[in-house]
């Protein structure tokens, strides 16, 4: 009776040890998983930035370049016949 009495006593250790251990796992994927949820959301937020900035440096790049065609058909004020400057033919003395 008194081993039956130490097994019991031995298994019930045993089970608030399991219990414990679950416990303290429940609580560490409880904190990673605020960990991964913030990261996401650091994550999402650079996603939104670099998208964000992406868009600016297309418009910024097209003006650039419609400025440039903008600049190209301009008339030559040194041309006699009033052609563009992108038709100007430059000869090095």
């Amino acid at each position: 009776m008194l081993n039956n009495n130490i097994d019991l006593q031995l298994l019930r250790s045993l089970n608030g040890l399991v219990i414990d251990l679950i416990e303290e796992e429940r609580r560490q994927n409880a904190v990673q998983d605020s960990r991964l949820d913030a990261i996401e959301h650091q994550f999402q937020e650079l996603e939104d930035r670099i998208n964000s900035l992406a868009a600016e440096f297309r418009i910024v790049n097209r003006s650039q370049a419609e400025k440039i065609a903008e600049l190209e058909c301009l008339q030559d004020p040194y041309s006699p016949d009033g052609d563009p400057i992108s038709n100007r033919s430059y000869s090095v003395s």
